[in-house]
């Protein structure tokens, strides 16, 4: 995905003392805010997370099928291969 491989070019390109600093940035409702390119780093990772939790729970409240929408789904898709990679390796503890 183009989006991706942009985000991932950035952060293995941003100077080492850049991630840091601040951004000023306006809001949607016009009012300003403030983050470091850090924060919108993990901002930018994690929001779409909070859109599918909320469109699953509008599906769940609406008696509707929820499709499979996880981290390992995105990453099969995005990686095929990885998805039939070889047998599971065993990481149970023998305690």
């Amino acid at each position: 995905m183009a989006s991706n491989r942009w985000l991932q070019d950035y952060v293995r390109t941003l100077p080492p003392g850049e991630i840091g600093k601040y951004i000023r940035f306006a809001f949607v409702d016009g009012r300003n805010g403030m983050l470091t390119r850090e924060e919108v780093i993990y901002h930018l990772i994690n929001h779409g997370t909070y859109h599918r939790g909320a469109i699953g729970h509008a599906l769940d409240l609406a008696g509707a099928h929820r499709p499979a929408d996880t981290y390992t789904v995105f990453v099969h898709a995005a990686e095929p291969a990885r998805r039939d990679a070889g047998p599971a390796t065993d990481h149970r503890s023998s305690d």
